[in-house]
């Protein structure tokens, strides 16, 4: 959670997508990258909870995209807390599959939340911004990135015991 620095840029090379974004997520791996015009936005609102450090990245050509950072979430929250989830039935996605279970709401300690503007759940991959966070980047049109409230959010039951 922010905390470790690559002594050198770390590498990240396109493989979809097209044209560059604020945002560029890495697939399968909690990297993500912000343009410069994302941390301008991050300072001027001196929004708290975030640091960045320096990669180097690629467009499917092999082409340099200069003016992105990884981001860095330093802000941080208690665990997570399935008791405040309700647990909801979903219907089968295909004609072949089954009904399946997922966790409604992603609740943590608050006690336990440092109070930054950006922040993660402990126990969770998931990154937190505050509606102010929320708002600042709707305002300046910041793409390649949604935002859904966190009473809102499914977690497969599934694949939540297989993963703790």
């Amino acid at each position: 959670m922010g905390e470790w620095q690559s002594p050198e840029p770390v590498v990240l090379k396109a493989y979809m997508g097209g044209s560059p974004d604020d945002f560029l997520w890495a697939g399968l791996t909690p990297l993500v990258c912000i343009s410069q015009r994302v941390v301008d936005l991050l300072e001027e609102n001196q929004f708290t909870g975030w640091s960045t450090y320096p990669v180097e990245v690629y467009d499917r050509h092999g082409e340099k995209l200069p003016g992105y950072h990884g981001l860095a979430i330093t802000g941080s929250a208690g665990r997570e807390d399935l008791s405040r989830s309700q647990i909801i039935t979903k219907p089968a996605r295909t004609p072949t599959s089954k009904p399946y279970d997922v966790y409604r709401g992603l609740y943590f300690d608050e006690s336990k939340w440092d109070g930054s503007d950006i922040f993660c759940i402990l126990g969770t991959s998931t990154k937190v911004v505050t509606q102010s966070v929320q708002a600042a980047f709707v305002r300046a049109k910041v793409n390649n990135v949604r935002f859904e409230r966190l009473t809102e959010v499914e977690t497969s039951v599934a694949m939540h015991r297989i993963n703790n």
